[in-house]
């Protein structure tokens, strides 16, 4: 006998079916029965799904539904009487059954859905025909009845489902399960039968499929309630029997009622619904009368062709391609598809909606015509067949672009033109994926989170190809160990396999809706907006997801938003208010010859696809000409092939030759010189020169881009025939073929597998692609290079994307690293980015030699150490605790006393065999050991051999920290070679190997993995990671060798790194061959010989000779560094200081398709990914969109970047960019005002002044738009008088107290009073404001307005000032710049006459010019070199934007110790623009200080001058300094000859790098004669934190070699009052009139090893008649002086005429060393430096 399953739940019922549809329609397929019904609760989610996998494996699909009915009316929602609902099973007999079913679903879902879905007895009654309805399972209402109220209550409802059904569609409804109330139920339905008389079905209320499955389902339950499974009081199925029961198990169990089981079979037979597709449904489009779809159609075309084409050259070209095309598009039946899209457009026009249709469209002339599109297609080469091809039946698919603001108001014209019964959006499904069954199941089995991620993280995750865990177990070594070495892991593992695609969650699609032509229930049941939908202008939702819409011939169109869209809207509605001129998309210039000039100047900031430093660099490079060059770039740039850019560029420039491989593929290349960018190219070839149909090349360009091999070879063969039969000889024909197809390298985008690791910079976190696409945590940035500079540094992520399936390709370097990519990601070698297809082993590719990466933890390191020595010699596979086995004493001592500071761990210490054994065991037995519990929250218990790996949160330790992990690894599993020169560490685990090299590279320590075999082992493979090379050996004993534990591996370290080899070995760290071009250039514009260079350089000329060996990859860094100094060349510097190493390819290998990813990073565009630089990709068509909005910001800047601010205003940083922009391009931007400011950002006019944009109150931090409207609205035209007033008027409790104080912080309310005094009074003000207002709402006001009463006043305190500091950071941080004032304000008087230019004017600058900037630091980072030189990176901010500079080696070992976070500094130096992108190479940095004036004269306020008693100053102030007499001409001895300091290119006047500007010339030789009366001395005590000062030495001339030390001095007396100087008491040294100053000693004291001294070093000037020279001498000395780092002091003592002056520098300090004593003696004269030692107590 068999039987059918009428009452079954698929996954469609969310979280509590369990029966997957493919396996339950297998599994009746094997049990033999005939068919099978579907009836999920409240839903209908996988009818058509379950109804295809039926129709295709023969079974009879029976369509239904377990609805809920409400106990009342399905609108009644009263808590206490609504809140449950009875079950209802209902299944449909016919078409009118599944249509009334379809509106039961929809009403549930629309109308009555409380806690459930919900329908009552009123809707059921009136939707009931065509319907099988049964008494229910024992949660429906008939046997509720019989277990509440009795026997003869549910008789009466019996008597009600008889009257609605009829006898023939009602059953009586029998189950069996392990619940007693079914039989009482069973019993009473028996006794009611003979009453009607009633006819029983036998059903099981299927759950799952196999009884085994019921632990799944119970997990389900788990996952919905939140609930953990050892909770014994949770909702859970009483016992296991609600599977798919077998015919035979249903025959024994109903063997009393066996007709129970042949009505089944008769419901089976009477049921008949059809399901499948019939056709497309598109809505109907009203026409005018007397037209159809097709003619009105034509006739809108028509017009649009004259509008379009009335005066065009290409009339007749166009309107014989619109006859094509309409032709098609009829035959096809889309006519009113065409006219459902510019009904759209049209609305949109009419509203002043801008919209834009992107992708394949614009190669449609109908489109154009109708003015859905605005891109010529004629003219731009656009293939209408790409866009519908008649060979391939399907929907076309317009994708529009709408404002982004207006987005809901064009989706809410498409419900009222359509209807909203016939327009709704489409729903998703969220399923358990492999990683979300393992995190799901392992929270309910109450499993630590660390140890589920660390099995979710092993499981290859990749949407559209997932898979599975049974198949990771296969394919992950790793996850296999795991779940072979862990019993509750393997448990896990193996429930979660299980869980796989069940679905979890249901959504809505971000832009699909649907357009049908009745209502849309008649066709699909509808569904309440989901979860973060609900303010979607469209209220219904489908039930079907968007394969199953399509599948049914439904129309789907795509609303998205473009941000772009409402940034030129606005900025065109702002030029007419402003200007009277209309602009629209349709009438923006894009022939414009300023635009094109503007944007050649680099001005791309808000530029739609063209902002960005890279895209800037070419452009300038470029110089566009028209928009073809601009869509060309777009088109290049992303994601297209960069190396192709500069090649573009030239040819476009004349500069290389275009050439074609035959003549007849010049009319199609020759726009782009040569070069195949766009596909349609491709396209229009295969037509013009093999003969092929565009339908034809269609389908050839879908083979180049998805890359199919077979369907390649046969277009191969068919366009080589062809090619021949049009005279192109056979060769030719297949070279071209040959470039298509590496065409696809770049013309589709790039991108990289799932499982490729980048590195959260901030944390130090690894994270793979995969697990940023899916949503997890994602980093703001990663390590990215900067490539101009060839440094390593930040980059912001802006996007990460997945790119679908691909073939990819595994590429392996010499240094062992790994990546997976497709074969047209781009690499970075030493001639710019290759695709991986134009790479082949043996070429060198960039990867970091350091990274730099901080980290953010620091653990105890106890347990640091633990975890080293564990990894290393640990066992983990123990169920109660660690093992550790080692044979050195020193460790197994190390390892026990970290162990033991865990809590509860006393370990046990036995020998055998000479190797000690270490068990950590607990004390406490009641509790697991510390240690124990530790290594499972890392997740690395289990781990084996083979499968050890560091855990994650190792990579957010701090780089000491990392250094002491690997000291103990590696004094367990490493080794120290002196013979060979190394160190490695050997590891069965490739896993573990790689962590280590990537950890190494922190350090800075670039190390070699290598795979190895051991034949003696039965082939056993491991790793070694070897460090080699004696800078690499020097770095790692600094870093990790210095935490060795006594022993022979320190000894060994010692003694390798003891002898410094003549002949270095090493990881081979060289600058690639290709920089001899660059060096042969520089030799050939010198016009030197090499040797010359020789001499100079010390560079051999063997080492440029030709070479015949394949072993030389390149050049020492060295030898470049060292030629790049002969030559002064940038470039070879950057090469040899870069932080690249260039790695060796030693193989490709394809390793099959995978899904891919790719990530947009801001600027560089490029990133490190597994420790290897590659680059991103984008994909976009919206070049003429680029063209208008350079037109705009070109020509109405103002308007333009008011727009732009306002679309960004809730973005910080982009504000910040974007104000720099305004104020580089003369646009002051006005801080937020009460009074002034709107919401967004708004154009303010002023007299006699430029517009001005103000700030808008809606882009200030945690303000809202809600309270900014309230304020709005109080002041509507009329600004607040004053805070009183603004307090009456605006309701400011409703405004809120944390949005006030925000607007304070910023300045909005400045009017008002001071904002220290504003946030005092804050509460008062708000209490005031309340009470009026709650006086106004109660009526209590007077005739005259006023409350009647006395109403307070606001009165502010009188409050500290603000330090000006704190009030322009509290603007950063609320608004992300600053507005009302900026640091830099006080020293703009100094920096104009200083300066020869601010950020924002360099790029306007030439390559290689000499500039002086200033600006404030804001970021720094140092960075060591090869060579162990200390170079810096350091940004500067100034008031127009900021600037980058580098410091080399030279020039940063004397600046430093000046760059430090809002330090003011001045730098001199070279400006590097070539690509763009400015930055400065520093030739010298110094600090800048707020100049003070007094009596007329602008002066430096650090510096300290001692008074003279004889002229008001000290007459003895020389003391012991030798007299000569003085000639009449002059008091003093003449000057002491000086040299002449010489530099290279000219006079040392004219050439002398100027120096520091911290001194003005006016000051110390046009002095005021001192007020002081003659004979006053200065006496002040010293603050207590200063030590008073001890007997000083006596003073020791410094002289060069052979000559007198001794060097005449007079006493001086200066003309000015300066502020006063702290004087501490002294003694002077013997002999000596001189009181000196003494500035205080830093907070931070001497170091007490140092002998408790510093130095003061005096530096003798003397005037030389030439007063500007002499001005450069004293600033140039006070720049090496200050430039050098150490905490010694230096002073001046100035002689000129009478006067002498001496000069101190409280502030300052310097390093005396004998390099600066010699630089000064060479400046100053022998002599004229005097160096003496003061002690310090």
């Amino acid at each position: 006998m068999s039987f059918v399953h009428l009452h079954v739940h698929t996954q469609y019922s969310l979280l509590d079916g369990f029966s997957h549809i493919k396996k339950l329609i297998e599994r009746v397929k094997q049990m033999n029965m005939p068919a099978v019904a579907i009836t999920d609760h409240g839903s209908m989610y996988g009818v058509i799904e379950f109804f295809n996998a039926a129709k295709a494996a023969g079974v009879k699909p029976i369509i239904g539904m377990e609805a809920y009915l409400a106990p009342r009316g399905m609108r009644d929602r009263d808590p206490k009487l609504d809140k449950s609902a009875s079950h209802l099973l209902l299944l449909a007999e016919n078409e009118t059954g599944y249509q009334n079913l379809l509106k039961i679903a929809s009403a549930a879902q629309l109308e009555g859905f409380y806690y459930y879905p919900r329908i009552d007895h009123e809707f059921l009654a009136k939707h009931a025909e065509g319907l099988i309805a049964t008494s229910g399972c024992m949660a429906a209402e008939i046997p509720q009845l019989i277990l509440e109220k009795g026997i003869e209550e549910a008789r009466k409802r019996v008597d009600w489902y008889y009257e609605v059904f009829g006898k023939d569609n009602f059953f009586f409804e029998l189950q069996r399960h392990q619940i007693p109330e079914l039989e009482e139920i069973n019993r009473a339905l028996k006794e009611l039968a003979p009453r009607y008389p009633a006819r029983f079905v036998a059903t099981n209320d299927v759950h799952y499929i196999e009884a085994e499955d019921a632990r799944y389902q119970d997990i389900l339950l788990a996952i919905q309630t939140g609930s953990l499974l050892s909770d014994k009081n949770r909702f859970r199925m009483t016992d296991n029997t609600y599977y798919l029961r077998p015919p035979q198990e249903m025959a024994e169990i109903f063997k009393e009622v066996p007709e129970a089981l042949h009505n089944t079979l008769l419901i089976a037979e009477r049921v008949n619904v059809d399901l499948s597709s019939k056709g497309y449904h598109l809505p109907v489009f009203e026409v005018p009368p007397g037209c159809t779809v097709e003619t009105y159609l034509r006739s809108l075309c028509e017009e649009g062709l004259q509008r379009r084409y009335s005066t065009s050259p290409l009339m007749a070209q166009a309107r014989e391609r619109l006859e094509y095309e309409l032709t098609v598009i009829h035959q096809m039946g889309f006519d009113a598809y065409f006219l459902i899209v510019w009904d759209l457009c049209r609305h949109a026009r009419e509203k002043g909606i801008w919209y834009n249709a992107r992708g394949s469209a614009a190669g449609s002339i109908v489109a154009y015509t109708l003015e859905i599109t605005n891109v010529e297609p004629i003219a731009h080469g656009l293939i209408f067949e790409r866009f519908l091809n008649p060979g391939r039946i399907s929907m076309p698919d317009i994708d529009l672009d709408f404002q982004d603001d207006q987005r809901a108001q064009m989706m809410e014209y498409c419900a009222r033109k359509y209807g909203d019964d016939r327009v709704a959006q489409i729903i998703t499904f969220g399923t358990l994926g492999a990683r979300a069954a393992v995190r799901d199941v392992g929270r309910v089995m109450d499993i630590p989170l660390t140890e589920v991620d660390r099995v979710s993280k092993l499981i290859p995750n990749i949407p559209g190809k997932p898979v599975t865990i049974a198949e990771a177990l296969e394919q992950v070594p790793e996850l296999k160990a795991l779940y072979e070495g862990t019993p509750y892991l393997k448990d896990l593992i193996d429930t979660a396999a299980h869980m796989e695609g069940s679905i979890r969650s249901a959504g809505t699609h971000a832009a699909g809706v649907i357009i049908t032509d009745k209502p849309i229930i008649e066709y699909i049941p509808l569904h309440r907006p989901t979860s973060g939908s609900e303010e979607s202008p469209i209220k219904t939702v489908t039930q079907f997801e968007m394969s199953v819409v399509e599948s049914l011939g439904l129309l789907k169109v795509d609303f998205l938003g473009l941000a772009t869209l409402t940034i030129m809207q606005r900025a065109c509605d702002l030029i007419e208010k402003r200007h009277g001129v209309r602009y629209t998309l349709d009438n923006i210039p894009i022939d414009d010859p300023f635009t094109f000039e503007f944007l050649s100047k680099g001005h791309t900031a808000g530029v739609f696809q063209l902002e960005g430093t890279g895209m800037t660099r070419y452009l300038t490079q470029m110089k566009p000409r028209n928009v073809d060059n601009v869509i060309a770039m777009v088109a290049l740039y992303r994601p297209g092939p960069l190396e192709f850019i500069p090649r573009y560029i030239a040819r476009m420039h004349g500069e290389e030759e275009v050439t074609y491989r035959h003549p007849a593929m010049k009319p199609i290349f020759e726009e782009t010189y040569g070069i195949p960018i766009y596909q349609e190219q491709i396209m229009r070839a295969a037509v013009e020169l093999a003969g092929y149909t565009l339908s034809e090349s269609d389908d050839l360009r879908k083979a180049i881009a998805k890359k199919q091999k077979d369907k390649l070879e046969k277009h191969r063969e068919k366009f080589i025939k062809g090619a021949s039969q049009r005279g192109i000889p056979q060769e030719t024909a297949a070279q071209i073929f040959e470039d298509w197809e590496e065409f696809a390298r770049y013309g589709f985008n790039k991108c990289l597998t799932g499982d490729t690791e980048i590195i959260d910079v901030t944390s130090g976190l690894p994270i793979t692609l995969e697990e940023m696409a899916q949503g997890g945590c994602s980093p703001s940035a990663v390590t990215t290079c900067e490539l101009d500079s060839l440094r390593l540094t930040e980059g912001k992520i802006l996007d990460v994307v997945s790119n679908g399936i691909k073939p990819v390709y595994r590429l392996t370097t010499r240094l062992g690293r790994q990546i997976e990519a497709t074969a047209n990601h781009p690499f970075y070698t030493f001639e710019g980015w290759k695709h991986l297809a134009a790479l082949k082993p043996g070429d060198l590719i960039g990867v970091p030699r350091k990274l730099p990466i901080e980290g953010s933890q620091r653990w105890d390191d106890y347990k640091v150490i633990a975890l080293g020595h564990l990894i290393a010699e640990g066992n983990l596979c123990h169920p109660h605790s660690v093992y550790y086995y080692n044979q050195d004493e020193t460790q197994v001592q190390d390892f026990v006393r970290a162990a033991e500071q865990f809590e509860n761990v006393v370990c046990s210490v036995k020998v055998h065999k000479n190797t000690f054994s270490v068990y950590a065991r607990r004390k406490d037995r009641n509790s697991e050991p510390g240690i124990f519990k530790w290594a499972r929250e890392l997740g690395i218990l289990g781990q084996t051999a083979s499968t050890k790996s560091l855990p994650r949160q190792v990579f957010a330790l701090k780089p000491d920290q990392i250094g002491l992990l690997l000291s103990r690894m590696w004094q367990g599993d490493g080794h120290i070679s002196c013979s060979g020169r190394s160190a490695y560490y050997a590891t069965s685990s490739r896993k573990l190997a790689q962590q280590i090299q990537h950890l190494l590279l922190r350090l800075g320590i670039v190390s070699h993995l290598r795979r190895v075999e051991f034949p003696y082992k039965d082939g056993r493979i491991g790793y070694q990671v070897f460090v080699v090379g004696d800078d690499n050996l020097r770095s790692f004993a600094e870093h990790i060798g210095c935490h060795f534990l006594p022993g022979k591996q320190k000894e060994d370290l010692l003694k390798l790194l003891a002898v410094r080899p003549a002949l270095q070995i090493g990881t081979r760290d060289v600058v690639p061959m290709g920089i001899k071009e660059r060096v042969r250039e520089n030799k050939d514009k010198l016009q030197v010989t090499w040797k010359e260079i020789t001499s100079a350089s010390g560079v051999a000329q063997r080492e440029f000779m030709p070479v015949h060996t394949s072993t030389k990859r390149g050049f020492s860094r060295q030898t470049i560094q060292r030629l790049g100094e002969y030559f002064d060349d940038e470039v070879l510097r950057r090469y040899a200081e870069s932080d690249i190493y260039w790695d060796e390819i030693v193989s490709i290998e394809y390793v099959g398709e995978k899904q891919t990813y790719d990530l947009e990073i801001a600027d560089t565009h490029n990133f490190i990914a597994n420790d290897i630089l590659v680059h991103n990709s984008h994909a976009a068509d919206y070049g003429i969109i680029a063209v208008q909005t350079a037109f705009l910001k070109a020509h109405y800047p103002v308007e333009y970047m008011t727009a732009l601010l306002s679309a960004s205003k809730n973005d910080t940083a982009k504000v910040a960019s974007y104000v720099a922009d305004c104020r580089s391009m003369g646009i002051d931007v006005l801080p937020p005002d009460i009074n002034a400011s709107g919401y967004d950002f708004t154009i303010e006019d002023r007299p006699d002044q430029k517009p001005a944009i103000r700030f808008g109150l809606g882009a200030v931090k945690n303000v809202g738009q809600a309270p900014v409207d309230l304020i709005l609205e109080a002041r509507r035209n009329t600004p607040f008088r004053d805070l009183n007033d603004f307090a009456r008027r605006t309701d400011l409790q409703k405004v809120g107290k944390r949005a006030l104080e925000c607007l304070v912080r910023v300045g909005a309310l400045d009017v008002f009073g001071s904002r220290m005094a504003l946030l005092e009074a804050l509460d008062q003000i708000i209490s005031v404001s309340a009470s009026h207002f709650r006086a106004l709402h109660m009526g209590q006001m007077s005739f005259f307005g006023s409350i009647a009463g006395v109403e307070e006043e606001i009165i502010l305190p009188q409050s500290a000032s603000l330090d000006r500091r704190e009030q322009l950071e509290w603007e950063r941080e609320l608004i992300g710049l600053y507005v009302s004032d900026h640091p830099l304000t006080p020293y703009l008087p100094t920096l104009q006459r200083k300066v020869t230019c601010f950020s924002a004017q360099l790029s306007e600058l030439p390559n290689k010019e000499r500039v002086v900037v200033a600006g404030m630091v804001t970021r720094f980072r140092n960075h060591q070199t090869k060579k162990g030189d200390w170079m810096g990176f350091f940004t500067l901010e100034d008031i127009q934007g900021t600037v980058d500079v580098t410091a080399f080696p030279r020039v940063w070992e004397q600046c430093a110790a000046l760059v430090t976070p809002d330090r003011v500094l001045l730098v001199e130096g070279k400006l590097e623009n070539e690509n763009g992108e400015p930055k400065i190479l520093a030739d010298r940095v110094s600090e800048v200080f707020i100049e003070y004036e007094e009596n007329g004269q602008e002066i430096d306020p650090y510096l300290c001058y001692l008074p003279d008693e004889e002229n008001g100053l000290n007459a003895a102030a020389l003391g012991e300094m030798p007299q000569t007499a003085a000639s009449p001409e002059e008091t003093f001895p003449p000057r002491i000859s000086e040299p002449t300091p010489s530099y290279p290119g000219g006079d040392a006047d004219d050439d002398m790098p100027p120096p520091p500007p911290d001194f003005e010339e006016d000051f110390l030789f046009n002095a005021v004669p001192p007020t002081k009366p003659a004979g006053a001395a200065v006496q002040a005590k010293p603050p207590a934190s200063v030590p008073k000062e001890h007997p000083s030495k006596p003073a020791e001339p410094v002289a060069a070699a052979g000559k007198p030390a001794d060097a005449p001095a007079e006493s001086v007396t200066p003309k000015a009052t300066l502020p006063p100087a702290v004087e501490i008491e002294s003694t002077p040294p013997v002999g000596s009139g001189l009181r000196y100053l003494v500035p205080p000693l830093p907070p931070e004291g001497i170091p007490a090893e140092e002998s408790g001294e510093i130095r003061m070093v005096k530096v003798i000037l003397r005037s030389s008649g030439d007063r500007e020279r002499d001005v450069q001498r004293l600033k140039r000395v006070y720049g090496i002086l200050r430039a050098e780092p150490g905490k010694d002091r230096f002073a001046f003592y100035v002689f000129e005429g009478n006067n002498r002056v001496l000069l101190e520098f409280p502030n300052d300090t310097t390093g005396i060393t004998p390099r600066l004593l010699k630089e000064l003696t060479e400046t100053v004269g022998e002599g004229n430096v005097m160096l003496e030692t003061i002690p310090i107590q």
